[in-house]
C-alpha cells in the first residue's frame, strides 16, 4: 500500500506501509515478497553518497529478480517536494532511454 501524504503547505511525504489483509497469518511466500521489498530499499539507501553520479547509483541498486522485471516501478528513487518529481534516477535496463548522465546526488 502507497500511503503517500500532502502535509504543510502541500509538502509531498512519500512512504509506504505493508498490511496484511485477511484471515490468518502470512503466508511463507508473502514474507519472502515483503522481505525482498525491504532488502531492496535498505540496499538502495546504503549505496547513496554525495557526490555519486546517478548512472552510478542506476548500476549498483537493488538487482529486480528476472520475475519481476515486468511489473518494475518506473524508478529505483525519485525526489519529493510538491509531489513525487525530479530527480528520477532510471533503472540501469532503462538508463539509456530514460537516464540523465552528469547529474550527481
Amino acid at each position: 500500500l502507497d500511503t503517500d501524504t500532502i502535509g504543510c503547505y502541500g509538502y509531498y511525504s512519500d512512504f509506504s506501509r505493508t498490511f496484511r489483509c485477511g484471515p490468518g497469518k502470512p503466508t511463507d511466500y508473502q514474507k519472502s515478497l515483503y522481505r525482498m521489498a525491504h532488502d531492496q530499499v535498505q540496499h538502495n539507501i546504503s549505496i547513496v553518497k554525495p557526490g555519486m553520479a546517478f548512472r552510478e547509483i542506476a548500476e549498483k541498486a537493488w538487482k529486480i529478480p528476472d520475475r519481476f522485471v515486468d511489473q518494475r516501478y518506473t524508478s529505483v528513487m525519485h525526489g519529493v517536494g510538491m509531489h513525487g518529481e525530479t530527480p528520477f534516477i532510471a533503472h540501469a535496463m532503462d538508463y539509456e532511454t530514460y537516464g540523465r548522465d552528469g547529474f550527481v546526488v
